[in-house]
């Protein structure tokens, strides 16, 4: 921090009360903007490069008003403690940043436009406003980080209580989510949890946010999947057809197959439609619609399966949906790993009792 004397007490300026005022405010904008710029070096690698420029624009231009109010009442300028110290640090910092370019041309007689001086107080303090929140998010964040990484080691204690340990994964899944603006596909997110997201217990209520990682997740391992899966054969995968596949094929050829959650992923649809020769039908819906949406589906005689993908569904959705599937007679399936089709017939084969390739209905 620079040593802001009292510079005031010099006895060789005949200065009113007016000039001391304002002098003072000048000298306590630049103590302001240098303390301002202080924190922003000090959090630089935490902080957009963004931050720092405007840093060290308020610092130079807090610099300029000063020079321009001691020339106003004739007082040289450039010549006292405080406007040298913060001058060498500018040019220091200058020196070793990328703000090289924007001060380039800073020399020691710069004086502000009167534009420049209106206002600059209130320009200084909302841009530490800004600089407090965007630090509190920082800290945020690691926080949030470090929960959701503690949590998904801790699943690998035999001792710990899974289903609470999965809700706090979720929490903090979500918080980083919808309020601390982490993507849902954040490689970060995939690779803390691509491994574990699978063994969600289905009793775990999952949020709209937590949701999205885990569509994003297993889109980008099927994808990882059918790209290792190409280069170890010469033919088509998907011209392989199992048994189960063929079991699954011929009940349902001809028909709609109504796939629930996530949000609709056109590739993976004609996929699917390709390896059931059915018409696919996506539907997708957050955690706060209703299940009428879905009387439609439930009341067309073609729709002869739903596909409830659990990992992308709420809890509460997929156990009430399930329970109208079966008051209307029809089949569903509780899909909780994989969106490959021979993965899907699999368990369509295992949960419907389905197998040797016979139907028995």
């Amino acid at each position: 921090m620079l040593n802001f004397e009292l510079w005031q007490e010099r006895s060789s300026f005949d200065l009113d009360a007016t000039a001391l005022s304002d002098l003072g405010k000048s000298y306590g904008l630049l103590e302001g903007a240098t303390a301002f710029f202080d924190d922003v070096v000090e959090n630089a690698d935490e902080l957009s490069n963004d931050f720092v420029v405007r840093a060290t624009q308020l610092v130079a231009t807090s610099q300029c008003v000063l020079r321009t109010t001691l020339r106003r009442f004739g007082i040289p300028f450039g010549v006292d403690q405080p406007q040298r110290e913060t001058f060498e640090l500018l040019r220091a910092f200058i020196n070793e940043s990328d703000a090289r370019a924007v001060f380039d041309g800073l020399r020691k007689d710069d004086v502000a436009a009167l534009d420049e001086q209106e206002g600059f107080a209130e320009t200084l303090e909302e841009t530490r406003e800004q600089l407090r929140e965007r630090l509190e998010i920082i800290k945020r964040r690691k926080t949030a980080w470090a929960t959701l990484a503690y949590n998904v080691e801790t699943l690998g204690d035999p001792s710990a209580d899974l289903p609470s340990v999965w809700s706090r994964i979720v929490r903090a899944t979500t918080n980083l989510c919808d309020e601390l603006g982490e993507p849902p596909s954040s490689v970060r997110l995939r690779e803390l949890l691509r491994n574990a997201i699978s063994e969600i217990p289905d009793e775990v209520e999952k949020t709209a946010a937590f949701c999205r990682v885990a569509q994003q997740i297993d889109v980008f391992l099927e994808n990882e999947r059918a790209q290792t899966e190409s280069e170890s054969r010469l033919e088509d995968a998907e011209d392989f057809v199992s048994s189960e596949l063929q079991t699954a094929r011929e009940r349902y050829s001809g028909g709609k197959i109504v796939f629930v959650g996530g949000i609709p992923q056109e590739h993976l649809r004609k996929r699917l439609e390709k390896a059931f020769q059915a018409e696919v039908l996506w539907a997708s819906f957050d955690h706060g619609d209703s299940l009428d949406r879905f009387g439609s589906f439930l009341r067309d005689p073609d729709v002869g399966l739903f596909v409830v993908y659990i990992p992308w569904c709420s809890h509460k959705h997929s156990e009430e949906l399930t329970a109208e599937i079966r008051a209307v007679g029809k089949d569903y399936i509780r899909q909780r790993k994989g969106t490959n089709p021979e993965m899907i017939a699999r368990t369509i084969c295992q949960q419907l009792s389905l197998s040797n390739g016979r139907d028995p209905s």
